[in-house]
């Protein structure tokens, strides 16, 4: 298979400070067949995707922290979606559409000279929008309105890096981090 993938973007910088951005991008992953198959030829077809993101980035406290925004949906045909059909066997279709959409903030800051902090927040709508999905045994089910696979809700993480230098050519950096999600 073989794909046109346009990216189009557009940049705004209201001062030295803030820049506004938006972007349309178009995905493509091929198409292929299950070897594991019980049935000979079962392929699946090449996944489509448009995405389109707008976001804020900002540096504040003359220069001392950053603070970005960023909302994003990205509307996909054909997804490839990997099913468990028996142990240690997967198989891959296509599920008609799904939508992915979100909302991430993200801040950074020197607290100190050799201390930095910073963390990430993200909301993610993730849902099939048509899919009749087959599972073990060849059950089948409508699962139009359900999360994907994968897909928190809610994710985050915060991190503090303490770094110091060493001479004229190394530094020693300690890190602690923590991420969650839903």
């Amino acid at each position: 298979h073989d794909a046109w993938m346009p990216k189009f973007g557009l940049e705004m910088r209201a001062s030295e400070d803030v820049m506004a951005y938006a972007s349309a991008t178009r995905g493509f992953k091929s198409g292929g067949f299950n070897i594991t198959s019980p049935e000979p030829g079962r392929g699946f077809a090449p996944e489509w995707a448009w995405s389109y993101e707008g976001g804020l980035k900002t540096v504040v406290g003359g220069g001392r922290a950053r603070l970005n925004v960023a909302a994003f949906q990205t509307n996909y045909t054909d997804l490839q979606v990997q099913t468990g059909i028996r142990p240690g066997v997967l198989d891959i279709s296509n599920a008609a559409a799904a939508t992915i959409r979100g909302v991430e903030l993200e801040a950074t800051a020197l607290v100190r000279d050799t201390v930095q902090a910073g963390g990430h927040v993200a909301w993610l709508d993730a849902t099939y929008d048509q899919y009749l999905a087959t599972g073990v045994g060849g059950v089948t089910g409508d699962v139009a309105g359900r999360r994907l696979n994968n897909s928190p809700e809610w994710s985050g993480r915060v991190w503090i890096d303490w770094t110091r230098t060493i001479g004229r050519a190394s530094s020693l950096s300690l890190r602690a981090d923590s991420t969650w999600k839903t």
